[in-house]
């Protein structure tokens, strides 16, 4: 029963825990750089897409995170997508995560919805009711009163607000070297990309007042899981300076085991309209009251 708890716990934070920041590679893009070079101007881009964004209002976003090792026998993948008002705190995601129960063994719906309004949470997904023996298909939470919760490790979800895109983009800010890699192409944008080395220690102290529990807490998780002070990032900004794509690739030993870690994430559809509703209170189970 611990174990599936975690478990289950653990898997709404995926996203948040991956989603913070990035290693090499070009994350499969579709043309050729034409031109490199390093500046403080790249720097400068790159420093600047959390306010971009911000600005914007809203965007879509998309996923997909994969995980592999010597010891799969094939690679574990979550997709995903979602939408996100930034302005008015609130969004949705949709996340599969078939292919982990499936190599854990275990059957069931592997499709996960999280919606946010402010800093409530509700998530949809059936392992994570039965696990904590909830009658409702919803589980609610308030991210900042976790500490009042008991008798449930809560630790994984201190850092599941990360999952909002503009607040994965604050490590962008603590960006150290960046290299202009040249135009390419994100779904038929025209784009720069850049490729930058996130110093993590930094990150803390750039991010804003009402986000840095979290984000501090992500980052330990990542310092602590990769045992790196260093993230490399690729990432994909337009004429606007909005961000059309991250891209990382993480590679370390867990137990002895090689595992390499990658995320893709895309944002588009910038200044859509986004209007989140809660699910009725029949249908909802908050975590403090388990």
């Amino acid at each position: 029963m611990r174990l599936r708890v975690g478990m289950a716990l653990a898997a709404v934070a995926v996203f948040a825990a991956a989603g913070c920041g990035g290693g090499g590679g070009d994350g499969g893009s579709s043309t050729a750089s034409t031109s490199t070079g390093t500046s403080s101007d790249a720097k400068a881009v790159l420093a600047a897409a959390p306010a971009k964004v911000k600005n914007a209002n809203s965007s879509k976003v998309s996923f997909s995170i994969t995980v592999d090792s010597d010891k799969l026998e094939n690679p574990l993948m979550v997709p995903g997508s979602g939408e996100f008002d930034y302005a008015a705190k609130e969004g949705r995601l949709t996340m599969d995560y078939g292919s982990v129960l499936s190599a854990a063994g275990q059957s069931g719906n592997g499709n996960m919805e999280i919606l946010t309004k402010g800093s409530v949470y509700y998530v949809k997904w059936p392992l994570l009711s039965s696990a904590v023996k909830a009658k409702t298909p919803w589980i609610s939470f308030d991210i900042t009163k976790l500490d009042q919760i008991s008798g449930i490790d809560t630790s994984s979800l201190r850092s599941v607000n990360q999952g909002d895109p503009s607040q994965t983009l604050v490590y962008l800010k603590a960006a150290g070297t960046v290299e202009d890699q040249g135009t390419e192409d994100v779904d038929g944008t025209s784009t720069t990309k850049y490729h930058g080395v996130i110093d993590l220690n930094r990150i803390p102290s750039l991010a804003p007042a009402d986000q840095r529990d979290a984000v501090t807490a992500s980052v330990k998780t990542l310092k602590e899981t990769y045992g790196i002070s260093e993230l490399p990032l690729d990432v994909w900004i337009d004429d606007g300076g909005l961000p059309r794509k991250l891209f990382y690739e993480i590679s370390t030993k867990v137990q002895g085991s090689e595992v390499e870690t990658t995320l893709e994430m895309k944002l588009s559809d910038y200044g859509i309209s986004v209007d989140v509703q809660p699910p009725s209170a029949s249908q909802v189970t908050d975590l403090a009251t388990l």
